[in-house]
């Protein structure tokens, strides 16, 4: 958990590797209690961080297209 947490917080650079991913993994630990309590207002949370990153990184490709 500590090291996708680690890579969710670059999330000023989403074009950094494994960022989106993290958020993603994130969630799913939460919405699915894996190594920690089953949270699914965590889970969403971590959901939304990852599709707003995501989004993010479309528009950057775009603009740098």
């Amino acid at each position: 958990m500590s090291w996708y947490k680690k890579s969710a917080a670059n999330d000023d650079d989403v074009s950094a590797p494994g960022v989106i991913e993290s958020m993603s993994s994130i969630a799913n630990l939460y919405a699915n209690g894996l190594g920690v309590t089953k949270d699914y207002q965590q889970a969403e949370q971590w959901y939304q961080k990852a599709f707003n990153a995501s989004q993010k990184e479309v528009a950057l490709l775009k603009q740098n297209s």
